[in-house]
């Protein structure tokens, strides 16, 4: 079976992007060894509120934060957010696979949280018949694996086989969240160390979050 080197996508609104994502993204990537991950932020996610900074901000700060990072992995995908209807993650990998081609092992980047409201997204198992799905967990609070019918794969075998796979990475616990940072600027408190300095100067002189 030949190897083709996995193309791992990143979803979210990025709003702001943070360490939290940034961090978990080159985890993962040092465990399944991953020389690409494409973020793809959300233009109108369906599952989550409208994003308060608007599309050109959030994608500044996506740049200004991958810009400070040595791992030069980190690209972006700009199809979902220049989408004025609401993107659905299945029609997204849909495209994804016929630009790619049949064979090329792609992969879906998850948090745990996001990966247990699967079943609530639109044909959000179908997913796994155009990519894999790569769960950023938190080892102190494991997945019942049981219900998912989940088991334990060598990681090596991504780069091997297309799509349909489900595997489980312990990344690092890092506790921060967008809306606790938007919830920080709104009340002045620091978020020195949650978000690159690059990205924190940017919010600061737009005045994103105080609105």
């Amino acid at each position: 079976m030949k190897k083709s080197i996995l193309t791992a996508f990143y979803g979210g609104t990025f709003d702001p992007i943070h360490n939290g994502h940034i961090k978990s993204a080159i985890a993962l990537a040092k465990l399944i060894h991953l020389n690409r991950i494409i973020l793809i932020p959300n233009g109108s996610p369906v599952h989550k509120p409208i994003p308060v900074a608007s599309a050109e901000d959030r994608i500044n700060m996506i740049n200004l934060a991958i810009s400070e990072i040595s791992e030069d992995i980190f690209e972006i995908d700009y199809r979902e957010i220049n989408n004025k209807i609401p993107s659905y993650t299945i029609n997204t990998f849909e495209n994804l696979r016929k630009e790619y081609g049949p064979k090329a092992p792609l992969g879906f980047i998850l948090g745990q949280d996001s990966f247990m409201k699967l079943h609530t997204w639109y044909r959000g198992y179908d997913i796994l018949k155009f990519c894999h799905l790569l769960i950023c967990a938190r080892s102190n609070n494991m997945i019942n694996l049981k219900k998912i019918k989940f088991k334990f794969i060598d990681p090596k075998i991504l780069h091997y086989i297309p799509f349909g796979l489900i595997y489980y990475a312990f990344t690092p616990i890092i506790k921060i969240s967008s809306r606790n940072i938007r919830l920080r600027y709104k009340f002045g408190i620091s978020c020195n160390g949650l978000i690159s300095s690059s990205v924190q100067k940017y919010i600061n002189k737009k005045n994103i979050y105080k609105r």
